[in-house]
């Protein structure tokens, strides 16, 4: 990004999600802006960044720092960031969806290599079955019914949003404090805030708040075991509400 179109322009964000999708292939994010400014415009950077094959450096640069990331890069040396990839691979996975969906129809209205190029695109993205069988499970795909992590355990904090970090507006620092706790001295453990609200709501009000923390559904994690659960629900109330089972539970103040 350049200096004049810093706030207005991310195509090259663009090109890095759809570059960062082949493993194989290494992606080196430049800007004038620092990551912290880049959180607060594009929450989605966090996610990207938080991939293995993905880095961020400053401009203005030394050519010395690029050829030293992509060695780490290389070498996989890079420390990923699990439950923001995670989150980022999630969301990706419903913009994918959104697009089949919409470009359904007008494969439906076209000629067979139309159907086919879309039915290729739909088994990439994860569908199964016979073309009618794929075509149905994308018409009726839902984000609140997936349940996409049933029968996983994945590590990490998981905080719910409204009513346990956010109350009336304004961060629990309660919550807060018990999140740098468990989190550990050296930051072992990483943090996901989790809610039943619109996730894009979710995500304006975290960055108002200046937080940057990646946001998952709770719906689409039924079914899952989490590490670390904080909600101001009990944890019975809490299981019963979202069929989630945490493996260590703190029910906030």
């Amino acid at each position: 990004e350049t200096e004049s179109s810093q706030y207005t322009s991310f195509e090259g964000l663009q090109i890095a999600k759809n570059l960062a999708d082949d493993q194989d292939k290494f992606v080196i994010l430049m800007s004038f802006l620092d990551e912290e400014k880049l959180f607060s415009s594009r929450p989605d950077m966090a996610g990207l960044l938080s991939l293995k094959n993905v880095a961020f450096l400053s401009l203005p640069l030394q050519l010395n720092e690029i050829i030293e990331t992509y060695r780490i890069l290389e070498k996989g040396e890079k420390k990923e960031n699990k439950l923001a990839a995670l989150a980022f691979k999630s969301k990706m996975l419903d913009r994918t969806v959104s697009i089949l969906c919409h470009d359904l129809y007008h494969a439906e209205r076209g000629g067979d290599e139309d159907m086919k190029q879309w039915l290729e695109r739909a088994k990439q993205a994860g569908f199964t079955g016979t073309p009618e069988e794929i075509r149905e499970n994308v018409r009726i795909w839902k984000r609140t019914t997936a349940g996409r992590f049933e029968g996983e355990q994945i590590e990490g904090i998981f905080v719910d949003f409204q009513g346990t970090l956010v109350v009336n507006g304004q961060l629990n620092e309660k919550v807060l404090s018990l999140i740098e706790k468990l989190k550990g001295v050296k930051n072992e453990k990483s943090v996901c805030v989790i809610s039943d609200s619109d996730l894009s709501d979710v995500s304006k009000e975290l960055i108002r708040l200046g937080i940057s923390y990646p946001v998952m559904s709770k719906f689409e994690l039924k079914g899952a075991a989490l590490e670390i659960v904080i909600d101001d629900l009990s944890q019975v109330e809490f299981h019963k509400e979202y069929g989630i089972v945490p493996m260590s539970f703190f029910q906030a103040e």
